[in-house]
């Protein structure tokens, strides 16, 4: 991406949540922390159950961060592999956001494959118990902001985390000053 770019005015697809975080002058909302290629089929491809070995008791607006790329994904999506060229997806930034509406308990091999069109998952990456994290009214942003990183080339311009990446928080005044 070049500084031209970065540089540039960012986008959110929904302007009730740019809004919202206008008026209630939020400091920080939660990041969710995602490997791509799994944050971008939230924003692209319908993908509105995100799975998780842990619940959560947070609800509300939370930060949709892809952080790097899921080298299981390569394994269990094998027939589909050549579909989903690494470059295609950003790596590092914050792509959007969504509303972490309410977490779904699966416990049997049954329920998660009834929801497969839901979280896009394979059978195979069940395990006993694992929580289904439901997403609403997800924006994206264009382009995404970036973090700093330490596999990240991008240097300048970055979006500042507060936290460790597990429970970062994200800067909304630093969103607001490039929207």
């Amino acid at each position: 991406m070049s500084e031209t770019d970065m540089n540039e005015k960012c986008k959110i697809s929904d302007t009730e949540l740019l809004s919202f975080l206008i008026s209630k002058q939020k400091d920080t909302v939660p990041g969710l922390k995602l490997l791509q290629p799994w944050a971008s089929f939230i924003l692209e491809s319908g993908k509105t159950i995100d799975i998780r070995t842990y619940p959560n008791h947070y609800r509300g607006w939370i930060g949709l961060l892809a952080s790097g790329w899921d080298t299981q994904f390569d394994l269990h999506q094998g027939l589909e592999r050549g579909r989903f060229p690494k470059a295609h997806y950003p790596l590092f930034c914050l792509v959007g956001f969504a509303i972490l509406k309410e977490i779904k308990i699966y416990t049997t091999i049954e329920d998660f494959v009834s929801d497969r069109h839901l979280h896009l998952n394979v059978p195979e990456q069940f395990s006993q118990p694992c929580y289904g994290w439901i997403l609403s009214r997800i924006a994206g942003i264009s382009p995404p902001l970036y973090y700093v990183h330490a596999k990240s080339k991008i240097r300048q311009h970055l979006l500042p985390l507060q936290g460790q990446m597990a429970r970062c928080r994200i800067a909304v005044r630093e969103i607001l000053k490039r929207v």
